[in-house]
Parts: structure tokens; sequence; C-alpha cells
């Protein structure tokens, strides 16, 4: 019997060797059965090709879905960084303070609260809330006590200016250098009335324009076009505009609209029956609208005085013009415009200035160039003059809508502090001695004390 030589052994892996046995027969077939695939039918290969197609077109879709929805979150964008809701904030105040009404003034005045707002223009006092406006920002004030009540801010546009008329108040707001953008306010609440812009039917507010307020209107006027707008809706009572025309000043009043123009020959006047080249002074009618299916006087004008180069001042009962100069007024005729009399004025020739007009139910008061006249229609010389180193405020002690002059309370600043005019004469009868008003203030009289507004703010006193 032979050995196994040193050095050999058996094979070490058995499972590595061929299987053998009765079950090895049966392993075979059964692995190449697991790995055989069934033949792919022709509408099966169809369907899986349309799947892949699908699956492109789904994922295209969605690609330019979400391009889409981010050009439209872009553009939203934009439009919320600009638009009035990401700039503007509205609080309002209920209820408004109670009413603060007029009264004998106090024998000292102190001062109750004051100010870096400006104060509105018009009537500033509606009942218990006093109006005032910064850079960005008008409200309410309780005339008590000088708090905030209400206010709305607009923090990318600068206020051009404000006014209170019977209970509205009107922000005109600056937009790209033009002040065309005009909201308005309840004035005891704060509670948005109406918005709009100065761009009706082609005609644009351009640049800075002047303001009038008055009980029923607040009037807009550039050199080329005015706005007569009703502030408790908002809608034009009616606009003025005249291609190949530049206005020169406007004032409103009970009669109607006075404006001073210069028409070049540019101006079109075939068929109107009121229209002319050269300097001119109109009167237009104060409440109808403009009549576009009028031919011969759309504008509603009531008379025209060609080659008056006068500056309007009055039109009221009083309707007056002055010389550019100062020196000279001129009363008008309402229904026809003609001259009924001229009146020599204590103003040094060329200093003109600022004018102001408040009617009353016989006179007209008259400001200008540091001096009050009490002009009435038809008179040769004024009833009496004082003066004052800015136009004084008259308010009725009796309620009446337009003051009876002999029982206003007419108040003025002084060098001292406040004063209160006889209506019957123009003296002063009362003098209430508090801080200097700056020059140009205006004074307005609250309850029993007074408000003080110039360019550096508010004072009240009471």
């Amino acid at each position: 019997m032979t050995e196994p030589t040193a050095g050999t052994s058996a094979p070490e892996d058995a499972a590595a060797l061929p299987e053998s046995g009765p079950d090895a027969a049966d392993s075979a077939p059964a692995v190449a059965a697991a790995d055989a695939q069934p033949p792919v039918s022709p509408s099966d290969a169809a369907l899986s090709r349309y799947q892949h197609s699908l699956r492109r077109h789904r994922i295209v879709y969605y690609a330019v879905l979400a391009v889409l929805l981010a050009a439209v979150g872009t553009v939203v964008g934009v439009a919320w960084s600009h638009g009035e809701v990401a700039h503007a904030s509205l609080h309002t105040f209920r209820p408004p303070p109670g009413n603060l009404p007029l009264g004998s003034p106090s024998v000292t005045q102190q001062e109750s609260w004051h100010t870096t707002d400006r104060l509105a223009d018009g009537v500033p006092q509606w009942n218990g809330t006093v109006i005032t406006f910064s850079d960005h920002t008008v409200g309410g004030r309780d005339a008590r006590t000088g708090k905030r009540t209400w206010t709305y801010t607009r923090t990318d546009r600068t206020i051009c200016t404000v006014g209170q008329a019977a209970g509205t108040t009107v922000a005109v707001f600056e937009n790209r250098g033009n002040c065309d953008e005009v909201d308005a306010f309840y004035s005891g609440t704060g509670g948005r009335r109406w918005t709009r812009t100065l761009d009706f039917d082609g005609e644009p507010v351009n640049g800075r324009p002047a303001f009038q307020t008055t009980p029923s209107t607040f009037m807009v006027t550039t050199d080329s076009v005015i706005y007569a707008l009703d502030p408790v809706t908002g809608y034009q009572r009616w606009t003025y505009q005249r291609n190949g025309c530049r206005i020169g000043r406007a004032v409103l009043g009970s009669t109607g609209a006075l404006i001073s123009q210069n028409c070049s020959d540019e101006v079109v006047c075939s068929g109107l029956k009121f229209c002319a080249r050269g300097p001119q002074l109109i009167l237009r009618d104060r409440d109808a609208g403009t009549d576009d299916k009028s031919k011969d006087n759309p504008d509603k004008i009531k008379w025209l005085k060609a080659d008056d180069r006068t500056v309007p001042v009055s039109a009221d009962q009083v309707v007056s013009t002055v010389e550019p100069d100062g020196t000279r007024l001129h009363l008008l005729d309402p229904g026809k415009g003609t001259q009924t009399q001229q009146v020599a004025l204590n103003t040094p020739s060329g200093e003109l200035g600022p004018i102001s007009a408040i009617a009353t139910t016989g006179d007209e008061v008259i400001w200008l160039a540091g001096r009050a006249y009490a002009i009435r229609a038809g008179a040769a010389r004024p009833d009496w003059t004082a003066a004052t180193s800015s136009p004084p405020t008259i308010v009725s002690t009796a309620g009446e809508d337009t003051p009876t002059l002999a029982t206003a309370r007419i108040t003025v600043p002084t060098a001292t502090g406040i004063g209160i005019l006889d209506g019957n004469d123009g003296r002063t009868i009362n003098r209430f001695t508090v801080q200097a008003p700056a020059p140009g203030s205006l004074v307005h009289p609250l309850g029993t004390g007074f408000l003080v507004s110039g360019l550096s703010g508010v004072v009240a006193y009471r």
C-alpha cells in the first residue's frame, strides 16, 4: 500500500468542485430558467417609448412653468416695492375728539402744545381736530393736547400741500417732480374718502402748482391747466386749459374764477365767443362744468378783458385786480368786467409779493405788501387799513358761513405776540404777549387761545 507523499494533501475547497450526485441534474435547468427574459411585444415597446417621451415633455413643461412663475414673482415684487401698498400706512382714529368751540380769549396765553409740522391750508381746525403735515405724513391732532389722532404716511412721496375744507383733508403728493397725486380723508377720523391723479383727458399737472382751499372747492393752478375739485368726492367741478395760452394767476370766489393769461398766436379762436391773443383777464363760472357740446363757450367764460396785464386779487362781491407794481387796485363790475373804481394803495413800488383776500358780508379784506385793506364794492377808498406782517385770519363769532366784518374775529401776528383787530376800523383792540411769531407766520383762533403757524412749526396757546 502506498502512503501519501510528504508535502501533498487533498483539495481544501470541496465546494469548488463540480457537484455530483442525484441533485446535480436538477440544478442547472433551474438557473437557466431564472436568467431567461420573455420576448418584448411590439405594443409594449411602443408604450415604453411613449412613456419616455411624456417624461421629456413633463420636464420641459415644469421648467417653463418655473421660469414663468419666477418672472411673475419678479414683476409682482417690483410692483409691490414701487406701489402704494409697500410704502403707505393709514392709521384711523375713533371716536374723533370732541368739538372745541370758539370762546373769548384767555387774558394770559400759555403754550399748550407745539409741533414741527406745518398747518393745513384753508380752515385747519375741524371740530376738535387740527390738521398738520410734514414731508411724508399728514394727520390729525387733538386740538386740546396736540396728540396724534390719525395719520397717513407715504414714505416714497413728498407732500406738496394739504388743505382742510368742510371736514375733508386733501393731501397732494409729489411724484417724479409733479404735484399730481391726491388723497383725501375724513378730517375727524382719517378714514379714506378718495384718491386720484391730476391727468384728466390729457391735462397733466406738471411741476409745483399754486393751491387755493375754499369751503366748497380745492383749486390747483399751473401755467397750463386749472383743476377745480369737489373736496367731498374728488370729482372736478371743472377744468380749464386753452392751447396756446399761458396762465398767470387765478383766484376763486363766490362770483367765479378770475384768471389772468397771455395767449400766443397759436391760440385758435375761430368760433369761440371769448378768445383773444395777448395779455387778458377772464372770469369763469364758479360751478359749471366744461361743456364739450358748446360750440362757442365750452369753458363757461362770463367775460374777457383783452390787453389787461393786471393781477387777479379777489372774485367775490368785490371783484378786483392790482397793478403788477402794487400801487393801484382796480374794482370791476362782476357782470361785465368793466372798471367801476380805482383805489390807490400804500404799497412801495415794485414790492407786490404774496396776495391774500378774504370775503366778508360787506367788504373784502385784501392783504398785500405788509398791509391789510378793507375794500367795499364800488368805494373809492378803503374802509380802513392796518399794517400787519402777515395776512389776517377772519372767522365768524356767530357761526356764519361768510363772517360779518364788524363782529368777526380778526387775528394777526404782532412784534410782541398776537393781536385782534376791530372789524369796524382796523384798530388793534386786544394784544396777547407770547413768543414773537416768526416772519410769515399766520395766527388762527383756537378755542380760548390761538394757533401760530410758520415755517418752523405750529404752537398752540390757550
